[in-house]
């Protein structure tokens, strides 16, 4: 089999766009009672599938042109395209296919099954992806995951083609991974490392796989696509989000390391494992596969390097010195019309604050800084005493907000005018909190008018991600004395239902 993903769904069953302008990647729980079995969408069942009775009227169109079948039409296979340059799977029609039985076939590009209860973890696919059959009609996989033959053998990149009528290990996909599958008269046998990883056995000239055979302790077959194709880079990418346990699976041991990497706003995969002590409901996978360069944070975390090297030193109680600094002006305004923000630090906790600005003046500076005060020395007890920051003259370095200040017995320090580094906490801060903002937004493909909603989620994960400064704990464990709850994240821009 082939397949082409140049086919789009139309009409109540196809995926357009959402709210945002951004494709509608949604991947829906299959246990949702308002969800289609068929096309995996939400909103209708699978008996108002629009594409169902699309692909359903296909087929008797289909059969209606072949016509009916003889005796001879049963006791040979269907015919084989000679169009293409594959060898596409054929089988008899017979009684002695089980329904739940796979079969190695070295004319498909992919695994497919048309199980949706086979699956563990199945994402929906947007684009629909179009594969070819022998007589060179076409079916469409909607959704692409990973299933377990049996305890100790996984298919990852699975395709979920409903309509296929059977269930495929292709060949082409598990010998790039370093497999070898030897055909003889007795079946067939995939080895790795000299061990018979799985075998299958002669079935009306098929090959069965014996699914209750396997020597390792676990063997995880990745799928992989012809090079150029658009779907190497979808099957490449981790398990999200929007991937979620299917009806037949079991309770899981933990999330891939992957997708804790992109809850936590692409955090590093150290502080990752490191947070898995230091905070609750963070459960990882510790089978998951090792992590390939993530490219959201390649695009989004370059940066020149710098050599300077300052000693790390903190204040010796809450709020002794507070830093700030603003960042702006973006070029497309926030959703709520915002084109700045400033951040507050605690140079104690390093837990941090922050604020959203249409306009860098004054007047309005000194609003939100005045609002964050009563905000942090009420649930802290403590009083700010030193406030630190740049040499700026629209927001800090002037009469109203200095004499604020002077008012309430807190010290002002500025920075030195051409010196951002005298500001080095605040300056890190912003760069830390750009990039991942920067990087969760290119992998959300939102539109930039988001930057706000991805600057709020930064700040709120770097208060709960372990600092080098508070050697390895988190700032909201420092400030708050207890350590932070993680069980309720999930990748930024997927689905919420509501």
């Amino acid at each position: 089999m082939r397949r082409n993903s140049s086919h789009r769904g139309r009409g109540q069953g196809g995926f357009g766009r959402s709210r945002g302008d951004r494709p509608n990647d949604r991947r829906v729980p299959l246990n949702d009672t308002k969800s289609c079995g068929y096309c995996l969408k939400t909103g209708y069942l699978q008996n108002n599938c629009f594409l169902k009775r699309k692909a359903d009227e296909g087929r008797r169109e289909r059969i209606k042109r072949q016509g009916p079948k003889g005796p001879e039409s049963q006791e040979h296979s269907t015919s084989v395209s000679l169009a293409d340059s594959h060898a596409f799977m054929t089988k008899r029609e017979s009684n002695g296919y089980g329904p739940g039985d796979w079969f190695i076939d070295s004319g498909a590009t992919d695994y497919m099954s048309n199980e949706q209860g086979d699956f563990f973890f199945l994402k929906r696919l947007d684009p629909t992806v179009r594969v070819v059959l022998g007589d060179n009609t076409a079916v469409y996989a909607y959704g692409i995951g990973s299933i377990y033959l049996n305890p100790k053998i996984q298919l990852i990149g699975v395709l979920y083609v409903p309509d296929l009528g059977t269930r495929l290990l292709s060949v082409s996909a598990v010998t790039p991974l370093g497999y070898q599958v030897i055909f003889d008269h007795s079946g067939c046998k995939i080895w790795k490392d000299n061990i018979n990883v799985l075998s299958a056995s002669p079935q009306g000239n098929l090959f069965s796989i014996n699914l209750h055979y396997a020597k390792i302790s676990q063997v995880a077959l990745t799928g992989t696509t012809p090079k150029g194709s658009d779907e190497s880079s979808r099957k490449k990418k981790s398990k999200t989000d929007n991937m979620v346990p299917a009806k037949s699976s079991t309770k899981q041991q933990g999330h891939d390391l992957q997708l804790w990497h992109q809850r936590l706003g692409h955090l590093n995969i150290s502080n990752v494992r490191r947070l898995a002590e230091l905070a609750t409901g963070l459960r990882i996978n510790q089978t998951s596969l090792p992590l390939s360069p993530c490219p959201a944070c390649l695009q989004g975390k370059q940066q020149r390097s710098f050599n300077r090297k300052n000693t790390l030193s903190l204040t010796r109680k809450k709020l002794g010195l507070v830093h700030s600094d603003s960042c702006g002006p973006f070029p497309v305004s926030s959703i709520a019309g915002a084109r700045y923000f400033i951040l507050y630090i605690d140079d104690h906790t390093r837990m941090a604050w922050c604020y959203f600005l249409k306009q860098k003046s004054a007047p309005e500076v000194l609003e939100i800084f005045t609002e964050f005060k009563v905000l942090v020395e009420k649930h802290s007890g403590e009083l700010i005493l030193r406030f630190r920051s740049h040499n700026g003259r629209g927001e800090y370095d002037n009469q109203l907000f200095q004499g604020y200040l002077t008012s309430e017995g807190i010290t002002y320090e500025l920075s030195t005018p051409y010196t951002q580094h005298q500001n080095g906490l605040s300056e890190r801060m912003i760069r830390t909190v750009m990039e991942r903002a920067r990087t969760i937004l290119l992998e959300s493909k939102l539109q930039d008018r988001f930057w706000a909603e991805a600057v709020n989620i930064s700040v709120y994960l770097h208060n709960r991600s372990p600092t080098r400064a508070l050697h390895g704990a988190t700032p909201y464990e420092a400030l708050h004395g207890t350590i932070p709850q993680l069980q309720h994240l999930r990748r930024f821009g997927c689905d919420a239902h509501a």
